[in-house]
């Protein structure tokens, strides 16, 4: 098998926070697997889940494997963690190289799953679409395309957005973990905290955008990172989530139940096909449609 061939969508470092602490001595450490709308769960080690080939390996012109996102992935996971379990398992606040560093962890976490990759590749057969048909409608095939606004876009050649859609992955990845981090530090971070006793859960789509725009036309669309009601979620750990918002809610809070109960609906509402729990037990609540607003993590006691 071809070095680093073995990827994984959602990192196993990550997902050794919700290991069941009551894996037996001398066992790799499992984590509970369940369908996301409901259903029996499984044990699984995180080295064995949510593993794809090559998802985030580019082919050269020559054939060769290109692996560099893998390793820039694997240079984020290893900070993430280190902030995990050193400053916030400790009930500390990240300083703003932290918070940095959190914010390409998420910027990853949200782009290099299936879900999003799904999303983008959509999204770039329907531009390849609409230009096939505008040459079509002028009587010669369009050679470039102006990406951006008119007085500061920039020209990109067809044929480059051909080949993006043939290997989506890597550069979307690599694009998101550059752009998006400094957006994210525009951001307020609240680390919400819980002690229920089952805590938050994650899954194979765990970074959770929350928030709509409807347009002029009247179609509502997924709010983005620069709409003031954008919210973020990310579980860093059964203890603890990472909040994202432009409300300015700041700083280390302690939630309820009840409003673990509604991120965990949320993540299971996100999900692709799996959640995973620290332990063999999920609540009915959580696979339940979202009753209305959710309660405000600020104002929550």
């Amino acid at each position: 098998m071809a070095e680093k061939s073995r990827q994984h969508i959602v990192p196993r470092s990550y997902l050794r926070a919700w290991a069941d602490a009551s894996t037996p001595s001398g066992q790799e450490p499992y984590v509970w697997v369940f369908p996301a709308k409901g259903g029996m769960g499984r044990r699984k080690a995180p080295v064995n889940l949510f593993l794809k080939r090559d998802f985030y390996t580019r082919t050269t012109q020559h054939g060769a494997r290109d692996v560099a996102v893998e390793d820039e992935l694997a240079e984020i996971e290893e900070a993430f963690v280190s902030i995990r379990d050193q400053v916030l398992a400790n009930h500390l606040f990240p300083d703003e190289d932290e918070r940095y560093l959190l914010c390409e962890f998420v910027a990853a976490m949200y782009a290099r799953n299936e879900v999003q990759q799904a999303n983008e590749s959509a999204m770039w057969r329907k531009v390849l679409s609409a230009i096939d048909e505008f040459g079509r409608k002028r009587g010669e095939p369009l050679r470039t395309v102006r990406i951006g606004r008119w007085e500061d876009g920039v020209e990109v050649p067809v044929e480059e957005i051909e080949a993006h859609l043939r290997q989506p992955t890597p550069t979307s990845v690599f694009t998101h973990i550059q752009v998006q981090p400094p957006i994210l530090m525009e951001l307020d971070l609240m680390v919400l905290e819980t002690e229920d006793p089952i805590g938050f859960i994650t899954s194979d789509n765990p970074c959770i955008w929350v928030g709509t725009v409807q347009d002029p036309d009247g179609s509502v669309r997924e709010a983005g990172l620069a709409h003031p009601t954008i919210e973020v979620f990310l579980p860093v750990s059964p203890r603890q989530v990472l909040f994202m918002n432009r409300k300015g809610h700041r700083g280390v809070h302690s939630v309820p139940s009840n409003f673990v109960n509604g991120v965990n609906r949320n993540t299971c509402i996100g999900a692709q096909q799996h959640i995973v729990v620290n332990q063999n037990k999920t609540k009915s609540i959580w696979f339940e449609s979202p009753p209305g607003p959710k309660p405000d993590p600020a104002t929550s006691a």
